[in-house]
């Protein structure tokens, strides 16, 4: 005999059935899995009838069958013990296209008094396949007392991973395990663990001596209860879908070693590190993608900048958004320069003037004092190259998109840096900590900032001093 064309899968409603139901179900999938086209002239669904365990019904014509769009039923084949149902499709044939599938339903079944297994008979009509192939299918009818059992998860659906409930109930007598899937290891987990104690037919896990019950995704529970009875094993199972919605994926630290260049004496590389959570793919435009153990925790060995400079990284995982993170390499730098006989009698020359000269060689702005001497204090003018744009800032701890938002312009107010103590060589530094940020035609900025003034040379006659100015400063351009 010819193996069935098609796939056959029975359900049952309800699961399990049991002895004595009178509005049984018995659902039949039958699926086209041969790759290619199948052609039916009717289909036979025999059913066991009589009073027997291993009997479905004693009442045959009460089930009534709901059969696929066009279908027909033929009078029904009896026989001593059997019942045949007799379909028959639109025109005497059908095709069934690769996956294709069709769906008959048996209902109202009045079930035996008696648990038994029974033996249902699908029959394939097919001119091609001679003599009828068959496919069998076990029914399982079970006690009436396993008509109560139930098997619930609390809560159905986590918001984030967290501790669930199961609890169940059902026929004293039975043998009742649960068993799910570790994500984690792959492994079966059953309940109870092989040396526990058994499952009682109610009760709840975890218990009070049981650790909590953590999930961390989605998770199948599958509650599994069995029993010999008169020779014939019964088992049965139900099984709950605890729903976790996977947590976001999060970029815990990106940053890269060294911290900060400093300028002059950059290394040849560096090495940019990370750390994630709940992300399968990292990614750093301009560097690359990392996956697998390297999106968790990994680094990367990229050529040292030559100015401050950011990378952009994207942490993608189950949920969306991904998480995103800009990480600013500093490159920072000092420069310093010195006025020479300048004192409370003595006047520094106006016309002397210095160039600042940061990012890789590119002039920022010259310095020119208004003179000092008895006016007490040194004043400072910043002279700006005609390509250049400058904005106040009231601290130099300003990050990358806050001095792209500046109000530049091409002047810069002079400030006083240096105030001369009356009759007295020495004096103090004023101004320290102003900073303005200065753009470059590149689109590189700067931030400078008044880091120090300090006097040398003194003399306690005529009170002359020499006065030493450093500005510290930081570029950034951003990447790409």
């Amino acid at each position: 005999m010819s193996s069935p064309a098609l796939t056959y899968a029975l359900t049952t409603s309800p699961n399990p059935l049991t002895a004595g139901l009178n509005d049984g179900v018995l659902t039949i999938l039958a699926t086209n899995n041969s790759g290619g086209v199948v052609t039916l002239q009717g289909m036979e669904i025999t059913i066991c009838t009589g009073t027997a365990s291993n009997d479905l019904t004693n009442e045959p014509t009460q089930v009534t069958p709901i059969l696929p769009t066009g279908w027909t039923i033929s009078k029904p084949q009896t026989s001593s013990g059997a019942y045949t149902f007799v379909f028959t499709p639109p025109e005497n044939k059908v095709q069934i296209a690769n996956g294709g599938s069709l769906v008959f339903v048996l209902t109202n079944i009045v079930l035996n008094a008696q648990a038994g297994i029974s033996q249902l008979t699908i029959t394939e009509g097919s001119t091609s396949l001679e003599p009828y192939p068959t496919h069998i299918e076990k029914v399982s009818v079970y006690p009436a007392s396993w008509s109560s059992i139930t098997f619930i998860a609390t809560p159905p659906q986590l918001p984030e991973p967290g501790d669930i409930t199961l609890v169940w109930d059902g026929p004293q007598g039975a043998t009742y395990q649960i068993s799910y899937l570790d994500p984690a290891t792959d492994a079966v987990i059953n309940i109870p663990a092989q040396g526990d104690p058994p499952l009682s037919n109610n009760g709840t896990y975890p218990g009070s001596t049981n650790p909590p019950l953590y999930i961390g995704q989605t998770t199948v529970f599958t509650l599994t209860v069995t029993e010999e009875i008169a020779g014939t094993l019964f088992k049965t199972q139900s099984q709950q879908t605890v729903s976790v919605v996977p947590a976001p994926p999060q970029i815990l630290t990106f940053t890269s070693v060294p911290g900060t260049i400093e300028y002059g004496s950059a290394p040849q590389t560096i090495t940019l590190t990370w750390t994630t959570a709940n992300a399968s793919l990292v990614q750093i435009t301009g560097i690359g993608n990392f996956t697998g153990a390297q999106a968790a925790q990994g680094s990367v060995v990229i050529p040292a900048p030559l100015v401050s400079t950011s990378y952009f990284m994207t942490a993608s995982g189950e949920t969306t958004p991904p998480a995103t993170a800009t990480y600013w390499l500093l490159c920072e730098g000092s420069t310093s320069n010195s006025f020479g006989n300048i004192g409370y009698w003595q006047n520094a020359n106006p016309t002397e003037e210095w160039q600042v000269v940061i990012n890789n060689g590119l002039e920022a702005f010259s310095v020119q004092t208004d003179g000092g001497g008895p006016g007490q204090t040194i004043t400072i003018f910043l002279v700006l190259p005609s390509n250049l744009q400058i904005a106040s800032l009231n601290s130099p701890n300003v990050d990358y998109e806050s001095l792209l938002s500046l109000p530049y312009s091409s002047s810069f107010n002079p400030f006083t840096i240096y105030t001369f103590n009356a009759y007295s060589s020495g004096g103090v530094p004023t101004g320290v900590g102003t900073a303005w940020a200065i753009k470059f035609p590149d689109g590189t900025i700067a931030v400078v900032w008044y880091a120090s003034g300090t006097t040398f040379w003194p003399y306690e006659d005529p009170w002359e001093d020499g006065l030493n100015v450093t500005f510290n400063w930081i570029t950034y351009k951003a990447a790409g």
